[in-house]
């Protein structure tokens, strides 16, 4: 009774958008656990009703909302009470300048949701999202390589395959810039420098994959680079 009570509240904000995702967040710190069962309870219909109801000025969802405050406990209660497609769903949902969930982890240089992200989606998933691009054409690495957070490019870059981190790498935003020229240009150095450095070992990742694996075949230009990427990444 008292489940059937607390779940019409919540659909009921549905029809009342003001304030509605502030009171949300709050009955979710305040039940816990239970609200992780009422979750179980609904149907997927009702489920993502609820979880995608959106702030009338903002765009942000309940994710947006938990990610900013750094919750990733509310994060990880709510993950892992849908399935993958609602997953993909959720954290695709794009704010009023289209930025994701996983856009504000790395605007807040927010390492630890961003690896409950990973350990929890598949990674076909995972680097679906990261190509989900702002309404100024960046990605969410363009986000860390903007405010320089190193970690959370590491995250990202260690959570790919030397093909995905390439191809994101070379994608460009509105201004025509990658994340590495964008790290330049913001004069955020060592993130500059890491994302150089995570570009460059995927070359040649990818390069020996195509040779005899001694590397033969395979031209290093940037002889100073690949020295700093063979004490990084301990290439010997």
């Amino acid at each position: 009774m008292a489940a059937e009570l607390v779940q019409d509240s919540m659909l009921s904000l549905i029809t009342n958008q003001q304030d509605g995702l502030l009171h949300l967040y709050a009955i979710v710190k305040l039940l816990g656990e239970n609200f992780r069962q009422i979750l179980h309870s609904i149907s997927s219909d009702e489920r993502l009703k609820i979880l995608q109801l959106k702030d009338s000025g903002t765009g942000t969802t309940i994710l947006h909302f938990a990610v900013a405050k750094s919750d990733a406990e509310a994060v990880e209660m709510i993950l892992e009470c849908v399935s993958e497609e609602e997953r993909y769903i959720l954290l695709s949902a794009q704010d009023r300048d289209n930025f994701t969930p996983i856009h504000y982890a790395c605007h807040n240089h927010n390492s630890r949701v961003l690896d409950l992200m990973i350990s929890i989606l598949k990674e076909e998933t995972w680097y679906k999202l990261l190509q989900i691009t702002s309404v100024k054409g960046t990605t969410p690495l363009h986000a860390s390589a903007y405010w320089g957070h190193t970690q959370a490019i590491s995250t990202i870059a260690n959570s790919l395959t030397a093909q995905q981190l390439i191809h994101l790498l070379k994608v460009t935003n509105d201004d025509g810039r990658t994340p590495l020229q964008l790290a330049e240009c913001r004069g955020k150095h060592a993130a500059a420098e890491l994302l150089q450095d995570y570009q460059t070992k995927a070359l040649i990742d990818v390069a020996l994959q195509q040779t005899d694996q001694t590397g033969s075949n395979f031209d290093i230009k940037h002889k100073i680079t690949f020295s700093r990427v063979q004490t990084r990444f301990k290439i010997h």
